[in-house]
């Protein structure tokens, strides 16, 4: 015969990395409460809230919060702390909302989330694309298991996903095998086969390695040919002016030949009004991105080369990979592209032991503003820039 429950009583048990306590409450039913570091801490809750049920103090939590609703604050929150929010709010709104805006907040359990994931993959979505928005609902949850007794969240599923399920978020593309323009000649008839301002931009992506919304944001004012520096300050997102990826601006220097270009281009512009946008386009305030990879496709067709390229690995991708095939460190690399962090940068990695000898065709290269680099870094993107200038001015 079972034993009958005692309110007022509970334990405390391991799960994962974290204790989780539970009890009786006055209504028979009982209460978990998890996410405590130390058993210790863990007791000491456990003993206040039964203390709670047997002098009548203790108060339920309340009914939880659908999914949606219980992020509404959060997303708030969001917006002022996080750079990419509108990406983010993006994948919450079209991905996560509709197939599981309407759940309590203590209905998303791992076979829930388990079963999201799935579907995603099924859609079509690339698991790193999943995984990303999985890491969107584990950042909900660790801001609710904060307030549980306001939410009525204490634990954060994501944390109870198993092995398994991981498993199916691992990325399925390999840095090793992204494509890229491999020399500096087809670099150049590519150069020559597009028409302004595309090849205009083309230029400043696989010569100085900005993103496209980093291109598309450049102003007449950015750009200081008396010292061969570039100014990146700003991209263009969903239309809207941001600040670059990395949150900050960075200097650059120009190589020769791009500076030559720029500068025959802003002579056509119009140099006058500093804080005028470089590249215009004839409908609209921003070049947009389709518009950009429409033209980029003509002119892949016209040398030969690989229609399938986009716009990322034609430009930024390209000189990330021909940087380190010159030689070039990737500890330079990431300041000068304006990676927040190395792991995004060692995706080059790959390329440096097969190739140890500086291509004869390195066709660009930047060096950072001196006062922002170590003398070690100017130095070394000073040669790459050198060796660059005389192979594309032959």
């Amino acid at each position: 015969m079972a034993r009958k429950r005692q309110y007022g009583t509970g334990s405390v048990f391991k799960r994962g990395r974290t204790f989780t306590i539970q009890f009786t409450g006055p209504d028979g039913k009982r209460v978990y409460q998890g996410g405590f570091k130390d058993r210790e801490e863990a007791k000491r809750v456990l003993e206040a809230l039964t203390l709670k049920v047997r002098t009548g103090e203790y108060k339920p939590a309340k009914a939880a919060e659908v999914l949606s609703e219980a992020a509404s604050s959060w997303l708030k929150g969001r917006e002022v702390a996080v750079k990419d929010f509108l990406s983010d709010k993006g994948r919450w709104n079209n991905h996560i909302v509709p197939a599981m805006g309407h759940l309590p907040v203590n209905e998303i359990t791992p076979a829930a989330l388990r079963g999201f994931i799935e579907a995603k993959i099924k859609e079509g979505l690339d698991p790193s694309t999943v995984k990303h928005l999985i890491n969107l609902v584990s950042s909900l949850f660790e801001d609710l298991i904060t307030r549980p007794t306001e939410t009525g969240v204490s634990t954060n599923p994501i944390r109870l996903l198993s092995k398994e399920t991981k498993k199916l978020l691992r990325p399925t593309h390999h840095p090793e095998t992204t494509p890229f323009i491999q020399t500096k000649e087809d670099v150049l008839r590519l150069y020559n086969a597009l028409q302004p301002p595309y090849s205009v931009m083309f230029a400043v992506g696989s010569w100085a390695g900005l993103r496209p919304g980093e291109i598309k944001a450049l102003r007449v004012g950015d750009l200081d040919f008396t010292n061969g520096l570039l100014t990146v300050a700003r991209q263009i997102v969903k239309g809207k002016v941001r600040l670059p990826k990395s949150g900050k601006p960075r200097i650059i220097q120009l190589p020769v030949p791009l500076k030559a270009v720029l500068e025959r281009w802003v002579e056509k512009v119009g140099k006058d009004n500093r804080e005028a946008n470089l590249f215009v386009p004839k409908r609209g305030e921003w070049i947009r991105e389709h518009t950009l990879l429409k033209n980029l496709r003509v002119g892949l067709r016209a040398c030969g080369l690989p229609e399938g390229l986009t716009w990322y690995q034609a430009t930024r991708h390209t000189f990330g990979s021909q940087w380190v095939l010159a030689g070039g460190s990737l500890a330079a690399l990431q300041v000068v592209m304006g990676h927040s962090s190395p792991i995004v940068t060692n995706r080059y990695a790959h390329l440096a032991p097969q190739r140890a000898q500086m291509p004869e065709g390195m066709f660009a290269a930047v060096a950072l503003v001196p006062a922002q680099t170590s003398a070690q870094i100017a130095a070394n993107s000073l040669q790459a820039s050198e060796v660059a200038v005389e192979v594309i001015s032959k």
